[in-house]
């Protein structure tokens, strides 16, 4: 069996932006459980998400009305002799629309980076957090703990690119983070639309709501005004041509590179592994030949 280990050596830094982390198994359980006074808790600041649903939070109050609250919350002392909360906004907040005014909780000596991380590493998995707070959650790590994305990548157990694509959502037109706030377009919409100039932000987005594209359908758009956009002097015509009906066929991007002795090769590019295997479905290859 694994050891198990604390949060305060899994998510010890050395030096500013260098992170040595061993697997954070126990952060849940780890610390002194108290019944606390709600009046005497105050919410994280490290909280990445900003909206809460009325009717969730009652439903989840209903609960604990009648089965009682089933998980403790987590929270660290402060130095006025109140605690701040670093884990469990949803049952704080629940609680507190009952008749209770004690809550149960668990304690625990926290610094800064460490309380972030855990309420950044709960929320994450829940599959309802928005994913634009969800990057303004990283980003916050980012600057206050002057972490890299490689090192907030292990900290959460993340690939880069995905922290790097989440991220990318801060760089969309406010308009369009709403949209993907309200569930208009998803996460992988925006992943797409924030490479691109505001005006195409803004243009493309309208035309993907109005129309329902898909992300692939979108990703197919954007690939195509770029082949459109390219100047024909600089490639040849039937490459171009070649380009896309592969992307017709496959539904995905594509792009032929070749060189005046006509070596080269052809690029298909995917954002999931569902996309990667409907590719290799396309050229006859079905899960279970590589499975």
């Amino acid at each position: 069996m694994a050891k198990r280990v604390s949060l305060a050596t899994a998510v010890k830094l050395q030096n500013p932006g260098q992170c040595l982390l061993a697997q954070v198994e126990n952060w849940e359980s780890v610390g002194e459980m108290q019944m606390l006074p709600l009046a005497m808790i105050d919410p994280s600041p490290y909280q990445p998400r900003e909206v809460y649903s009325d009717e969730a939070l009652d439903g989840l109050a209903a609960s604990i009305k009648e089965t009682g609250l089933i998980q403790p919350i987590i929270v660290r002392p402060k130095d006025n002799q109140r605690y701040e909360l670093v884990a469990g906004h949803r049952r704080w907040l629940a609680t507190a629309r009952t008749e209770k005014t004690t809550i149960a909780a668990i304690v625990r000596p926290l610094d800064n980076r460490e309380a972030a991380t855990i309420s950044l590493m709960e929320n994450l998995q829940r599959e309802d957090l928005d994913p634009v707070d969800t990057a303004k959650g990283l980003q916050r790590m980012l600057d206050e703990f002057k972490l890299t994305q490689q090192d907030l990548a292990a900290l959460l157990s993340r690939s880069k690119a995905d922290i790097t694509l989440t991220l990318g959502l801060l760089k969309l037109l406010p308009e369009i983070q709403a949209y993907i706030k309200q569930g208009k377009l998803t996460a992988g919409h925006g992943r797409l639309l924030y490479r691109l100039s505001h005006e195409k932000q803004r243009a493309l987005a309208e035309m993907a709501m109005a129309k329902a594209w898909t992300v692939r359908t979108l990703e197919r758009v954007i690939a195509q005004q770029k082949t459109a956009s390219t100047p024909k002097a600089d490639r040849d015509n039937n490459v171009v041509r070649l380009e896309t009906l592969l992307q017709t066929h496959f539904a995905v991007p594509v792009r032929i590179r070749a060189n005046p002795k006509g070596a080269g090769f052809i690029t298909f590019r995917y954002h999931s592994l569902e996309e990667c295997e409907a590719i290799l479905n396309r050229f006859g290859l079905p899960p279970d030949q590589y499975q």
